[in-house]
């Protein structure tokens, strides 16, 4: 009776045990953590300041479990920027974020353009309120989870590398509220083909943003996970080890292109020819008017490289065009203009804050505007 009673037991132990890992292995496909500043209130005679986090997690959605509707806990921990560990002593709070909703990512091609993939993404938001006693260095926000999909420029098995999200703000007497990305439209890339990323962060206090890639954490999560909220004796984390070909400026290696512009947060892209998903971080960088870092968020994605297909058989029709013949004496001047829009996107228009010959960027009314006039003359 007391065999039976053990191997019973045992038996309760590998399941149990295997569960928790299962429960872990959630393949992920990116996201960030943000946070609002809301206002300052008195506990127990103290001033403590009240925040909103908000976490956005793109997942497989081709996962059975989809969607996952349980509650997220990330935890904070108080430090500088650039702090060299995260001990647990520097832990304020485990903060239990509560799911609100789901949306299945649409690979939103243009016309005429089909996908032979049956990839699926989706995206899922988290969020909570909390009280945070006052700092004069910054608080740190993370989430360390497993598990990544398979990924081509990344060294790593499935359901064997995690995923970090970060975020940072400065001194609470900043009341800073981070950048917070836009959605993220088009999540598929086709197979050898040019895209353009949109990578805007609206920032509500109207701070200068600046961008830039950054290679993303793979942190202390695997199948066997060490548990973050116990803090991390080096700080950032590891990061993802590139595979040959593939690099920080490079992360779509030799047949694909990348970059990002530091101002605008336009990623111009051209996918690679061999398809699977490529792993990308977006650092936004908040600098006040005095030109401090008063906060960071960072967002990364795997984009699925897929393999699409034509669908529009049109013939596409050749239009004529004109020319017009100028005879000028020797020394004499031809002078004309010639305006070209080059990029336009408005996320809210209040007010027209540029015109037709320079560039600018007006993040307190969330509008991208580009242009610029070329003037030459021939003589």
């Amino acid at each position: 009776m007391l065999k039976k009673i053990t191997t019973l037991f045992i038996l309760i132990f590998v399941l149990q045990f295997f569960g928790i890992n299962e429960s872990k292995a959630r393949h992920i496909y990116g996201g960030d953590i943000s946070y609002i500043y809301l206002k300052d209130t008195v506990v127990g005679g103290s001033t403590e300041h009240l925040y909103y986090v908000l976490m956005t997690v793109y997942y497989d959605c081709n996962d059975t479990r989809y969607p996952f509707v349980n509650e997220e806990t990330i935890a904070i921990y108080e430090g500088g920027l650039n702090i060299t560990s995260l001990p647990l002593s520097s832990k304020v709070a485990d903060l239990e974020l509560i799911f609100l909703d789901t949306t299945t990512l649409s690979a939103n091609l243009p016309n005429g353009c089909a996908i032979t993939s049956s990839t699926c993404v989706g995206k899922e938001r988290y969020g909570a309120q909390i009280s945070l006693p006052t700092t004069f260095v910054g608080y740190h926000f993370v989430w360390d989870r497993c598990c990544r999909t398979v990924i081509q420029n990344i060294n790593g098995t499935l359901n064997q590398i995690g995923s970090v999200f970060h975020s940072w703000t400065a001194s609470t007497a900043t009341k800073n509220s981070s950048p917070i990305f836009r959605e993220l439209k088009r999540p598929f890339l086709c197979a050898g083909q040019n895209k353009v990323i949109v990578n805007l962060a609206i920032d509500k206090d109207g701070d200068q943003l600046n961008y830039s890639f950054y290679q993303p954490y793979d942190g202390s999560a695997n199948n066997m996970a060490v548990d973050y909220r116990n803090g991390y004796t080096t700080w950032p984390p590891k990061v993802v080890v590139y595979n040959t070909g593939h690099s920080l400026t490079s992360p779509f290696g030799s047949t694909g292109f990348a970059s990002v512009n530091g101002i605008t947060g336009i990623a111009s892209i051209k996918a690679p020819l061999i398809t699977g998903s490529y792993v990308v971080g977006v650092r936004v960088k908040e600098i006040d008017k005095n030109g401090f870092t008063i906060g960071i968020v960072n967002r990364e994605f795997q984009f699925p490289v897929i393999t699409c297909r034509d669908t529009n058989n049109n013939t596409p029709n050749l239009i004529k065009g004109s020319k017009t013949d100028y005879i000028k004496e020797a020394g004499d001047s031809l002078c004309f203009d010639i305006g070209l829009l080059l990029y336009y996107y408005v996320y809210r228009f209040n007010v027209l804050c540029c015109n037709s010959s320079v560039l600018c960027l007006c993040n307190r009314y969330y509008l991208l505007f580009i242009c610029f006039m070329i003037n030459f003359s021939v003589l």
